[in-house]
C-alpha cells in the first residue's frame, strides 16, 4: 500500500509542478482583477498540495515522526509569509512571494530526503530568521528616502565586506571566499554582489559622462580583480556579467557591452592559465571521464550525469535514488538529485519557474518610477539568473563548473539569506513604484482641476 501510495504521489507531484508552472505565466498578461485573483489561489493552493504529498512521501519513507512537526512548522510560516505580503504589503508582487515559497519548499524537501538533520533543519531556521528580519526592508525603502544619496557608502562598503577574507578567511574548494566567525560559515560576495549592484545603479543613474563611466568602470573591475584573486571565480564572473548588462541598458552603447566581453573572455584565459583549480574544471568539463577521482574533478559531473540520465522524464520517485554519490550534492548539485528523483520534466519546469521570475524583476524595473530603482531591479534580475545559468549549466556539462548555488534551493546560509533581501529589495521596489505612481495621478488630477478652474 505505502508503495502505491508513493509512486501516485511522485506522478502528482509532477502534475502539480506542471500547474504551477502553468499558472506563473498565465499571470503576465493583463487580465480583470477578478480572474487574477483567482490565478493566485489556484496557484497557492497548487504550491500547498505540492508541499503536502512530498513531505506525504517523505514521512512514509523515513518513518520519523519528528517530520510531521517538521512539515506543520514549514506549513504554518508558508501561510504567515503569504498572508504577510497580501494584506501588510498591499502591492508588492504577488506571484514573486509565491514563485519564493515553491523555490524553498522544493528546496527544503529535497534536503529533508538528503539529511534532516544536517542540511534541512538548519536551511528552514536560516530562512524563517532571515525573512522575519528582511520583512522590514520595503517599509524601510518606503519609509526613508536617501538611499541614492550614499553611493559612495555602498562603494566602500562592498571592498570592506570582500576585504574580510583576508582576516577570517578560510580556504573550501580551492577558493578562499568563506569566514568563520564564532564557529559560522559566511560567503562575504554574496552580499557583496548586492552593495556592488546598488553601487553601479547610483552611480549609473546620476552621470553617464565618460569621466564618470570612466570611474565607475574601473571601480567595477577592481571588485571582479579582489575576487579573482580569493580564486572565487563563479562570483567574479556574476559581478562581471552584472555590471555588463547594468552599462548597457543605461547607455544603450552596443559597442561597451562587446568590448567588455571581449575583455572577459581575455580574462577567463589568463585565468586558466594562472589557477590549478580553474584548470581542473576545464579539463573536467572537456572530458570529464579522464580525469575520474574520489576527490572530485571529473567524478563529479559523471556522477551528476548518470543521476540526470537515470531519473529520466517521470524521476525514480523521491527517496528511491542515490543523490548521496554525488560530492557536494546537497549544494552545487542539487540540481542533479532533483533530476534524478523527480524527473526532468519537473526539473524543466523549475527552469522555467526561474525564467518567470526574472519577468518579474523586469516587470519591477520597468514599473519603477526613478532611474536607480529601475537598475537596482534590473541588476537584481541579471544576478539571478545567471546564477541559475551557471549553477544549472555546471552540472549537466554545458558548462565548466563555477561552485554557485542554485538560488533558494541550495544548501547555505550566505546564499539564502542574499537571495531572500534580493527579493525584499524588489518588493520594496514595487511599492515605491506604486507609489510614484500614485503621485503622479494625484499631481495630473491637480492640474486638471486647475485647468478646468480657469
Amino acid at each position: 500500500m505505502v508503495h502505491i501510495i508513493l509512486v501516485l504521489t511522485g506522478y502528482l507531484n509532477i502534475i502539480l509542478a506542471a500547474a504551477y508552472t502553468l499558472t506563473s505565466f498565465q499571470l503576465f498578461p493583463d487580465l480583470p482583477p477578478k480572474r487574477k485573483k483567482k490565478l493566485f489561489r489556484r496557484q497557492e493552493h497548487t504550491l500547498l498540495q505540492f508541499h503536502f504529498f512530498c513531505n506525504l512521501n517523505l514521512i512514509l519513507l523515513q518513518q520519523d515522526v519528528k517530520l510531521i512537526y517538521f512539515y506543520g512548522a514549514q506549513l504554518l510560516f508558508i501561510l504567515f509569509v503569504m498572508f504577510a505580503y497580501r494584506h501588510i504589503y498591499k502591492g508588492t508582487s504577488r506571484l514573486l512571494t509565491n514563485n519564493m515559497l515553491f523555490f524553498m519548499v522544493v528546496g527544503l524537501v529535497m534536503l529533508t530526503r538528503l539529511s534532516y538533520k544536517d542540511y534541512a533543519l538548519n536551511q528552514f531556521i536560516t530562512i524563517v530568521a532571515c525573512f522575519l528580519v528582511f520583512m522590514l526592508v520595503p517599509l524601510l525603502m518606503k519609509m526613508l528616502r536617501f538611499w541614492e544619496r550614499i553611493t559612495w557608502v555602498y562603494g566602500i562598503g562592498g571592498f570592506l565586506l570582500l576585504a574580510t577574507v583576508l582576516v577570517f578567511g578560510v580556504e573550501e574548494y580551492g577558493a578562499t571566499n568563506w569566514i568563520s566567525i564564532a564557529g559560522v560559515t559566511l560567503q562575504p560576495s554574496e552580499f557583496a554582489k548586492i552593495i556592488f549592484i546598488l553601487f553601479i545603479a547610483c552611480r549609473l543613474s546620476k552621470s553617464l559622462e565618460l569621466k564618470d563611466l570612466i570611474i565607475t568602470t574601473a571601480i567595477a573591475a577592481a571588485y571582479v580583480l579582489f575576487l579573482v584573486l580569493e580564486r572565487d571565480l563563479g562570483a567574479a564572473l556574476i559581478f562581471f556579467i552584472v555590471y555588463l548588462v547594468m552599462l548597457y541598458v543605461a547607455t544603450g552603447r552596443l559597442t561597451l557591452f562587446i568590448s567588455g566581453m571581449v575583455a572577459g573572455a581575455g580574462a577567463a584565459v589568463v585565468a586558466y592559465q594562472l589557477f590549478t583549480h580553474v584548470q581542473t574544471r576545464v579539463n573536467a568539463w572537456r572530458d570529464p571521464w579522464a580525469i575520474i577521482d574520489g576527490d572530485g574533478g571529473g567524478y563529479q559531473i559523471c556522477q551528476s550525469l548518470f543521476a540526470i540520465g537515470t531519473g529520466s522524464w517521470f524521476g525514480l520517485g523521491l527517496g528511491q535514488g542515490v543523490p548521496n554519490t554525488i560530492p557536494v550534492v546537497y549544494s552545487d548539485f542539487i540540481f542533479s538529485a532533483l533530476a534524478e528523483e523527480f524527473g526532468t520534466i519537473f526539473v524543466l519546469c523549475l527552469i522555467l519557474v526561474f525564467v518567470s521570475c526574472l519577468l518579474v524583476f523586469l516587470d519591477a524595473s520597468m514599473r519603477a518610477g526613478k532611474r536607480m530603482y529601475k537598475l537596482i531591479a534590473l541588476g537584481f534580475g541579471v544576478c539571478f539568473m545567471f546564477q541559475v545559468f551557471l549553477n544549472i549549466g555546471g552540472v549537466v556539462k554545458f558548462i565548466p563548473l563555477t561552485g554557485v548555488t542554485l538560488p533558494l534551493i541550495s544548501y547555505g546560509r550566505s546564499s539564502v539569506a542574499s537571495v531572500l533581501l534580493i527579493f525584499a529589495i524588489t518588493q520594496g521596489i514595487y511599492l515605491l513604484g506604486q507609489n510614484d505612481e500614485g503621485d503622479m495621478n494625484e499631481d495630473m488630477g491637480q492640474q486638471e482641476a486647475g485647468t478646468e478652474r480657469n
